[in-house]
């Protein structure tokens, strides 16, 4: 009988759970439409439509994960927890790990050079250690785009994990990155378009025009069938990346809280990424002994 097993096909997940679910939040604010646009002067309308994220979707997000007991990841640029400090903290005191969005969240993220990126990166540490009293493990870039030197960055200053769009290897199954034939404890979670709130709710009148509005059974029946396929496999994980600005209005939160209820009762271990990314790296022989947190 196999105990211990590489990540990828065969990894067992604690409790004998068939898969593993990642709830992971971009804490955007307005970044997110600043960003979209490439500008800082935004419509208010669009700049309205951020804010919604920390004065409404994000108090009905957390009561929803509390009601459910589930834990979750929110990736938090560090201009947001210098502009929006209680809820970040609010974040942190109800037991979610915050993890790092860049520092600005600007359209500029994915053309920095080494040295940028390590400046940016060591603002927006600073900014999430300031409130929660320690560095975060785990990064998501704005787009969640890589560079070439994004992986030997993150191992340098530390990191325990990735989750990017377009990772080195994007596949269904949570692995460790490699440096030198020598497996690192850095692991990837890949995300999806697919399992993003944006691409079915973002919303502007304002060129580049995004008018997605789909109906929440549509979305709900697209994250549902991905988590049963990956489930029937049976070593694989599910990580869906969604805004408080889109997902928090009630009945996206509400249809978010019913397949997080299917969830659970089919199979799901729901763990946050750093809890996810210490398991797997225990997994494959890294550090610990591969037991289950």
């Amino acid at each position: 009988m196999q105990t211990t097993l590489p990540a990828g096909d065969g990894i067992r997940w604690p409790e004998g759970r068939q898969i593993a679910v990642l709830l992971t939040f971009d804490f955007d604010a307005d970044r997110l439409q600043s960003a979209y646009f490439r500008q800082e002067d935004l419509p208010f309308a669009d700049r309205s439509r951020g804010l919604y994220g920390p004065d409404e979707g994000l108090p009905r997000i957390l009561s929803m994960l509390s009601r459910q007991n589930v834990p979750a990841t929110f990736f938090v640029p560090g201009v947001i927890c210098r502009r929006c400090p209680e809820q970040v903290r609010a974040i942190a005191a109800a037991g979610h790990e915050i993890a790092a969005h860049g520092d600005a969240h600007d359209s500029h993220g994915a053309l920095l050079s080494l040295e940028e990126a390590r400046l940016d990166m060591e603002r927006a540490e600073a900014s999430i250690a300031a409130i929660t009293g320690k560095k975060p493990v785990g990064c998501r870039l704005p787009g969640g785009y890589q560079q070439s030197h994004t992986v030997d960055l993150l191992l340098e200053r530390g990191y325990r994990y990735s989750s990017a769009v377009n990772p080195a290897k994007c596949c269904d199954w949570a692995y460790c990155y490699q440096r030198q034939g020598k497996k690192q404890p850095l692991v990837e979670f890949s995300t999806d378009p697919m399992l993003e709130d944006l691409p079915y709710y973002f919303f502007t009148f304002v060129p580049p025009h995004h008018k997605a509005s789909y109906n929440n059974a549509v979305v709900r029946e697209i994250w549902q069938d991905e988590f049963d396929g990956r489930r029937q496999e049976g070593d694989k994980f599910l990580c869906l990346k969604l805004h408080p600005a889109l997902i928090g209005r009630a009945s996206r939160c509400k249809m978010l809280e019913e397949l997080i209820v299917y969830m659970k009762e089919n199979g799901a271990w729901f763990a946050s990424c750093e809890t996810a990314a210490d398991y797997v790296i225990a997994q494959n022989g890294l550090t610990g002994e591969g037991d289950a947190p």
